[in-house]
């Protein structure tokens, strides 16, 4: 009974640590985002996003913290394959015909080699996260410095537009903390559950046009949305209709 205690008390907890850092990426609002757990948790993560269309990858193992990359792998891929992008990391010794996993790779050494002080901060983070080039290059230039807005990254262009996505990811994660409250995980088990995990990716999959895509994920926090976004993910897939 005890075994079985521990063993949900990982489960759960590795469950609400994921929700509370990678909301965005949850709901598809980032590619990717930076979860940091005990070591404890490893195993019951990697078991937890087999089925979610969530990825995971170890930057950094330390003495009893873990540092994970989470993605969702298109979303990351179309960032990285931008030309704007993929210029600004040459710098860093990122090339063109690099793939996923080479690029991660490589990242995640420059990210140790960083942590362990051999090597200075790898502003290509900030393209791997999902962040605007612009802001990027901006913090670069500052050096953190002046910039016209913080959140969930400095901003040195396009304030507004930064300030609706600082709104949005914030709404995720109140959204995440909701479910959990309300006893609906948002991981299984509960109304909130993988299944809807897999239609709110579907859906901003289905979704092309910007406008469209804006007011979604806008609204998505609305209950009615919720429920639109159920019904069209019913109607593309028949997995759909196990949704409860």
């Amino acid at each position: 009974m005890v075994a079985y205690r521990q063993t949900y008390e990982i489960i759960r907890g590795i469950q609400e640590k994921a929700a509370e850092q990678c909301a965005p990426v949850i709901f598809g609002i980032k590619p990717s985002n930076l979860l940091i757990i005990d070591q404890c948790y490893a195993k019951a993560l990697k078991s937890l996003v087999e089925t979610t269309g969530l990825k995971v990858r170890c930057f950094e193992h330390r003495a009893e913290k873990q540092v994970w990359f989470m993605f969702r792998e298109e979303p990351l891929y179309r960032q990285l394959a931008d030309p704007d992008n993929m210029s600004f990391m040459k710098q860093f010794g990122y090339t063109e015909n690099m793939t996923m996993d080479e690029i991660l790779a490589y990242a995640a050494k420059r990210f140790r080699e960083y942590k362990r002080g051999e090597a200075g901060f790898p502003h290509e983070m900030g393209i791997l996260l999902g962040y605007p080039l612009g802001d990027v290059k901006g913090f670069i230039e500052h050096h953190g410095r002046d910039c016209l807005c913080s959140g969930y990254w400095k901003v040195y262009e396009n304030e507004e537009k930064a300030r609706e996505t600082f709104s949005i990811v914030c709404q995720s994660k109140t959204n995440c903390h909701g479910y959990g409250q309300a006893g609906h995980g948002i991981w299984n088990g509960g109304t909130v559950s993988v299944c809807l995990i897999r239609a709110v990716f579907t859906v901003f999959d289905l979704i092309e046009n910007d406008q469209q895509d804006h007011i979604y994920r806008r609204n998505f926090n609305n209950e009615g949305n919720y429920g639109r976004i159920l019904e069209r993910y019913r109607q593309h897939s028949s997995y759909g209709n196990n949704l409860r």
